[in-house]
């Protein structure tokens, strides 16, 4: 009777709970999902991922941009930006007088030349205006390498002088360092010296 009140009152053990412990997606091992859960899951839709805005900040900040087109200017646009005004002030333009003086008095030479030759004066007149423009083009062409190469050497100059004041300063920096150093060595001779002679004293004086 003993044996049968303890088995009576003894717990029946715990079944198996086989109840989803939680939704489908997340981490669970009690059980393998079921084809209904399956198919709901990939019928539900997908969220997109929320980024903070520190994230999208930095996302657009790092996305590379997109390089601006260069657009080339063209003969219109060059045409387009030249202005009254300019044919006003054609002469403050470096070499721009001595390239039309030479251009009118080629243009007139030759002009002249080819009429007397015979030539009509059209046909005069197209050599004269010719030579001008071909003086005048070959004439600035010429002042203006004459300018750029005189530029390079003033550049040279400059710098030849430059090299030359670094090494002039350089020299006295050593100069006076070694004057500096000289009289630190006769200083310090003349302490020695010094010493020597007031070691060279004897201690004892009688008067």
């Amino acid at each position: 009777m003993a044996g049968d009140s303890s088995s009576s009152s003894s717990p029946a053990p715990a079944q198996p709970s086989t109840a989803p412990t939680a939704a489908f997606g997340t981490q669970h091992f009690d059980r393998a999902p079921t084809s209904e859960e399956l198919q709901a899951a990939r019928q539900a839709p997908q969220a997109p991922p929320q980024t903070t805005p520190d994230q999208s900040s930095s996302s657009s900040s790092s996305a590379p941009t997109k390089p601006s087109h260069q657009q080339r200017a063209s003969v219109s646009d060059a045409v387009k930006s030249i202005k009254a005004s300019d044919f006003l002030t054609v002469y403050q333009v470096p070499c721009a007088r001595q390239g039309f003086l030479t251009g009118i008095g080629g243009g007139a030479v030759v002009g002249a030349l080819r009429y007397i030759l015979g030539a009509s004066v059209p046909r005069a007149a197209n050599w004269a205006v010719g030579a001008f423009a071909l003086g005048g083009i070959v004439s600035f062409e010429v002042c203006q390498a004459a300018r750029r190469a005189e530029a390079a050497k003033m550049k040279r100059v400059v710098e030849v002088y430059d090299r030359k004041q670094a090494d002039l300063q350089r020299q006295k920096a050593e100069k006076a360092r070694h004057a500096a150093a000289a009289a630190a060595r006769a200083e310090e001779s003349r302490r020695l010296e010094e010493a020597a002679r007031r070691a060279a004293r004897p201690w004892y004086k009688f008067w």
